[in-house]
């Protein structure tokens, strides 16, 4: 059962999500506190769709940022390696080593379960998308490569793993690390598209292994938190069991959901700022996951702020995770950053 704080109604203006009278826990960002006992290490990825505004925020907070990885690789519908993104990538590269920030580009797809199986399957294939893979990544000069392969069947979880190991070693041979991204999973498998991941063999492939600990609630169920703190030490825990703790990395959302009749799109801070304009609402923030929520008769909506964000990571922090990972930088609530009760700074 979810504890919702203080119900205030609010209009939207210019200034941010302020309304006819400001609630105290809103603005808990101000008093938030978090374990210092651990270096923390903040990274994010970067999606191509939001580039522009991502790069903006790493200029202004570089020296709070361990790495990037821009979706810059997909494996399309032909099974070849594809190029998307529009930035210049060699700037992006200059940039990135004067902010004395990895530079990680992850690789995607755009595949189904059943075109995935046939990548995974096909030796030669694989061979031809890492060769170009390692290629351009050598000629980029980056720090490391993050592998984002969603949608494996059971079926071709040893297959996944096998290609993980094979990617690690040409991998290691050019002195560069291996992120991987998996989904969140408990002892209790709640959906099958966990089934195709191994985490064992992913956490002995991989140097570094990122968990996607949200979507408890998205799209494809009904409204509710985004990442529960609750469920993601659970998760933490769980795959501490199979990975080595200190390779772990603890995935943190930046973006709401808005469910608006039986339609459900998935928007970022600076996108719901925008949607909410002019509407009238009420506002609250759920205990559980200290994400806002947004209601009114037409919508609910669920957003993970700068202080979600910060509860989230303090609350994992308390019980020894350091490594976090924010989907996605672009158009988040910068807060998270220029709060400065909050030290993020590494070097």
């Amino acid at each position: 059962m979810l504890v919702i704080g203080i119900v205030t109604v609010y209009l939207f203006d210019d200034s941010g999500f302020i309304g006819e009278k400001k609630d105290d826990s809103i603005n808990a960002v101000e008093n938030a506190k978090v374990n210092t006992d651990y270096p923390l290490e903040i990274s994010g990825w970067i999606a191509w769709w939001k580039e522009a505004e991502a790069y903006d925020l790493i200029q202004k907070y570089s020296a709070q940022i361990t790495n990037v990885s821009p979706v810059w690789f997909y494996v399309n519908k032909d099974l070849d390696l594809i190029n998307v993104g529009d930035v210049d990538r060699l700037e992006v590269t200059r940039d990135m080593k004067n902010f004395e920030i990895d530079l990680v580009p992850s690789l995607g797809s755009e595949l189904d379960s059943e075109q995935l199986s046939l990548f995974l399957n096909d030796a030669d294939r694989i061979n031809v998308v890492v060769e170009n893979l390692i290629s351009q990544l050598v000629s980029l000069n980056v720090q490391g490569v993050d592998i984002d392969l969603e949608k494996i069947k059971k079926e071709d979880k040893d297959a996944f793993s096998q290609f993980l190991l094979n990617l690690s070693k040409r991998l290691k041979e050019e002195n560069i690390n291996l992120y991987v991204a998996v989904h969140a999973q408990t002892e209790k498998v709640e959906w099958e598209g966990v089934l195709g991941q191994d985490l064992g063999k992913i956490g002995d492939a991989a140097d570094y292994v990122r968990i996607m600990t949200y979507d408890r609630h998205s799209c494809s169920n009904g409204p509710g938190a985004i990442s529960p703190i609750d469920w993601m030490k659970d998760v933490a825990l769980y795959n501490s069991n199979f990975i080595d703790a200190e390779k772990i990395v603890i995935g943190i959302p930046s973006y709401s959901y808005v469910w608006a009749g039986d339609e459900c799109i998935s928007l970022q801070y600076d996108e719901l700022k925008k949607y909410l304009e002019g509407k009238s609402y009420t506002q609250k923030r759920d205990n559980e996951s200290k994400e806002l929520v947004f209601e009114s008769e037409d919508f609910t909506a669920w957003l993970s702020d700068s202080e979600a964000m910060m509860k989230k990571i303090e609350g994992l922090r308390e019980i020894g995770y350091d490594k976090f990972v924010i989907w996605s930088l672009g158009g988040m609530d910068e807060k998270l950053f220029s709060e400065q009760n909050v030290d993020t700074t590494i070097r």
